[in-house]
């Protein structure tokens, strides 16, 4: 489990050396807080075009969930979005261990149904049960889905 760990360590420190090294990191970034800033300040969204020739081209609930992050300085939201980047992807490895760990309430449902699957068919329906349904199906003039049911 440890050498597993080891390499979702080992690719969010290259992801992370990889996007620190391009020319323009996390560019997409870039050109929301532009986006956002060209926006606050009177101008049409859809018309900003960044640095690099990148225009906002994300739908319009893109801008308004991210509105917030123009209250801070970019250098800082760049640190963030980085962060809680590396902070998914261990979440992401942490829930797709966690069965191979066997994570107790797995095993614990694992251990009821099977258990709840040998209760059931140890068990057979009493009589009267199978009895008052034939009777409820017969009385009734529409078919009974009921007394299709084979009994057990």
């Amino acid at each position: 489990m440890t050498l597993l760990w080891a390499g979702f360590v080992s690719i969010a420190l290259v992801s992370c050396g990889l996007v620190l090294r391009r020319d323009e990191p996390l560019s997409d970034l870039h050109i929301y807080y532009g986006a956002l800033a060209h926006m606050q300040s009177g101008r049409p969204l859809y018309e900003y075009v960044a640095e690099n020739g990148g225009p906002f081209t994300y739908p319009p609930f893109a801008a308004l969930v991210l509105w917030p992050i123009t209250a801070v300085p970019e250098s800082v939201v760049r640190v963030a979005w980085l962060a809680m980047t590396c902070l998914a992807v261990v979440q992401v490895a942490a829930l797709s261990t966690r069965p191979a760990r066997g994570h107790p309430t797995i095993a614990r449902r694992q251990r009821s149904s099977s258990a709840r699957r040998s209760r059931r068919s140890a068990r057979s329906r009493p009589g009267w049960a199978s009895a008052s349904v034939k009777s409820r199906a017969a009385s009734s003039h529409r078919p009974s889905r009921m007394s299709a049911v084979p009994r057990l």
